[in-house]
C-alpha cells in the first residue's frame, strides 16, 4: 500500500536541486540514462537495470566555480555532506539525504573540461 506520506515526498532530492539551481542561475538540460548495476541489490546477487537523472549545464557563464559552490551550499542544510570531489579544473560534492541508503545519493559536479565549463547533477531517478 502506497502512503500518502511517500507521494508527498516522492523526487524531493530532484526538486530541490532544481529549484536551487534555478535561484542561482543554473539552466539544466535534462536527460534520464539507464544503468544496470548491482549497487543497491548486494554484491552475490543478481543486477538491475536502475535509472539515473544526469542533468548538465554546458554554458554556465565564467564564474562557473562560484555558481557551482553556492548550488553545494544551498543544498548543505537539508543533506548530508558524505566526501568532497577535487578536480585540477573544479570539484563537487557527493550528498545522501539518508546517511545510510545509497539510493539518496547524489554528486554535484563543476569543471572545466576541453569542450568548455560545465555544472552537472547526478543521482537516482525519482529519488
Amino acid at each position: 500500500m502506497i502512503k500518502l506520506k511517500d507521494l508527498l515526498y516522492e523526487g524531493k532530492i530532484t526538486s530541490d536541486v532544481d529549484r536551487a539551481a534555478k535561484k542561482i542561475g543554473i539552466k539544466f538540460k535534462k536527460k534520464v540514462k539507464t544503468k544496470f548495476t548491482n549497487d543497491f541489490t548486494g554484491v552475490n546477487e543478481p543486477g538491475e537495470n536502475v535509472k539515473y537523472d544526469s542533468w548538465m549545464d554546458m554554458n554556465p557563464p565564467d564564474n562557473y566555480e562560484d555558481m557551482g559552490r553556492d548550488l553545494i551550499s544551498a543544498l548543505d542544510g537539508k543533506y548530508v555532506r558524505m566526501k568532497p570531489l577535487k578536480y585540477s579544473k573544479g570539484g563537487g560534492m557527493i550528498f545522501r539525504k539518508n546517511r545510510k541508503d545509497p539510493k539518496t545519493e547524489f554528486m554535484i559536479t563543476y569543471a572545466r573540461a576541453f569542450s568548455g565549463p560545465y555544472i552537472s547533477f547526478e543521482g537516482v531517478h525519482g529519488q
